[in-house]
């Protein structure tokens, strides 16, 4: 197909070895989705972390699902709050409240994994006396483990990329961005250039970065006809209301890749103060492999981190989970943007310590700390 710019798309497969024509081969087996209800060596598909969910939701009080509204081609953007039907603490305070989001970028499938591997573990941990149980009983969370259905279905459907080099992978495996204008055929004209970066169209810094956001519409990072513009933005900032935005603590956008907590300054001190300091606890329960990253106040990229740190003064993150450089961090080519392409037997590694580091986080802004015994 011709492009926009006058240049011509190919689609190029990955491959695991053959790295000759249009192959781009990865050094270790491609990962694909899988169809499992339950967690294993790789990613799942869409409808399998989709029904997983409404399975959870079947067999845990404590699980409520939301629906949030619905993406730009009509399909349903769930959200899953999960609380004890007291709503209050050990303390007898009404509990605060936190919003995880996932998926908004469609080609980082480690996102919708790690979100999704949430629910599990508190579910599979819900009695168990640490802190699991206590996250349950004293924090009222809400999760969106697939922000960008359409985009992420487009991903799954197509394990090759359709771009206009092996450097600059834009549609198939590699689509980042929503599908407006965008239909679902490959094959198309301008596909795989167009549709909106959902982290570029959010206020307060909209369009006010023209060198990391543009309002040219086959840019990577488009960032739409206005802030929130986006039904699938929209149904975020719905899922704010849904969590209770009077008493929110916490946010995180789950992405990946390089390995870093950033997070927006504001001109609150004591507000950006406590976001290092919870960063600092969550980098812990790793051995701080995750870096943190704080921007300066008074001015952004339109990201969804800067609407939830300048619109509620709370701790708010872009958490971009592993690899921290590429593939090459595991023994694979570490070719040009093979570090969204996750080796499957990392997922369940990458899952579990990255629930580690958010339960420590959650716990921390759970209640107020006390001393209970010492030893």
């Amino acid at each position: 197909c011709l492009l926009a710019s006058g240049l011509t798309a190919a689609e190029f497969t990955y491959t695991e070895n053959n790295n000759t024509d249009n192959n781009i081969a990865l050094g270790y087996p491609v990962p694909l989705p899988i169809d499992s209800l339950t967690p294993v060596d790789g990613f799942r598909s869409y409808s399998s972390l989709d029904l997983r969910h409404k399975q959870l939701v079947e067999q845990a009080n404590w699980l409520t699902e939301l629906n949030l509204g619905a993406t730009f081609n009509r399909r349903t953007i769930w959200g899953y709050q999960i609380s004890d039907p007291d709503n209050t603490t050990v303390s007898g305070a009404i509990e605060g409240s936190a919003l995880i989001n996932g998926g908004i970028h469609a080609r980082e499938w480690q996102s919708p994994e790690v979100v999704t591997g949430y629910m599990e573990q508190l579910f599979s941990e819900q009695n168990n006396q640490h802190i699991e149980q206590y996250i349950l009983e004293n924090i009222n969370l809400v999760l969106i483990p697939v922000l960008n259905i359409d985009g992420f279905l487009q991903t799954q459907k197509h394990p090759i990329t359709v771009t206009n080099s092996k450097t600059n992978p834009r549609d198939g495996r590699m689509r980042r961005k929503n599908m407006r204008s965008v239909d679902e055929l490959l094959i198309s004209t301008n596909d795989n250039l167009l549709g909106i970066d959902l982290n570029r169209n959010n206020n307060p810094y909209w369009a006010t970065n023209p060198d990391r956001s543009s309002d040219n519409n086959t840019s990577l990072v488009h960032h739409g006809s206005g802030a929130a513009s986006e039904p699938e933005i929209q149904a975020l900032q719905n899922a704010a209301l849904q969590a209770g935005e009077d008493r929110l603590r916490f946010y995180t956008d789950t992405h990946s890749f390089t390995q870093i907590y950033f997070t927006p300054m504001t001109v609150n001190q004591r507000r950006n103060a406590i976001a290092e300091k919870l960063a600092n606890i969550m980098r812990a329960a790793n051995d701080y492999k995750y870096r943190y990253g704080p921007s300066s106040a008074g001015s952004g990229i339109g990201t969804t981190d800067e609407y939830f740190a300048n619109s509620y003064q709370i701790p708010s993150y872009t958490l971009e989970i592993e690899p921290l450089n590429s593939s090459a961090d595991y023994g694979g080519n570490g070719i040009s943007h093979d570090g969204f392409i996750l080796p499957a037997s990392e997922v369940n590694r990458m899952r579990n310590e990255t629930s580690a580091a958010t339960f420590s986080g959650l716990y921390s802004i759970a209640e107020v700390p006390m001393l209970q015994e010492m030893m």
